[in-house]
């Protein structure tokens, strides 16, 4: 949970940031498989769903407070981007210049 909160922390500062953690948890987690396919059997992993499920309070506090953290960003982002003055609405983009010569010829 700490990894997802991470990652929807920097997405509010700064969308390609949290775009690299997400590929940095895959990519370890792939890693941990290629290295030692041995660690994941059936028997460990049935434990380790019973463990899971016995701790299931736990997992609910950890989820609402990523839940409650992400009702804070969405509050206060809009406010940290007044005060650095990136406001999303952006202005009129000019319109497209021709390209033909014919074009500029006639334009004058």
């Amino acid at each position: 949970m700490a990894v997802v909160g991470a990652i929807r922390v920097t997405s509010y500062y700064h969308e390609d940031l949290s775009r690299d953690l997400a590929k940095i948890l895959t990519f370890a987690l792939l890693g941990v498989f290629v290295i030692d396919l041995s660690y994941f059997t059936m028997d460990e992993s049935m434990i380790s769903l019973r463990r899971t499920i016995a701790r299931i309070n736990i997992i609910l506090y950890y989820l609402g407070f990523i839940i409650s953290l992400e009702f804070l960003l969405r509050i206060t982002s809009p406010i940290f981007q007044l005060f650095r003055g990136t406001n999303s609405i952006s202005e009129p983009e000019p319109a497209p210049v021709s390209q033909t010569p014919a074009a500029a010829i006639a334009a004058d």
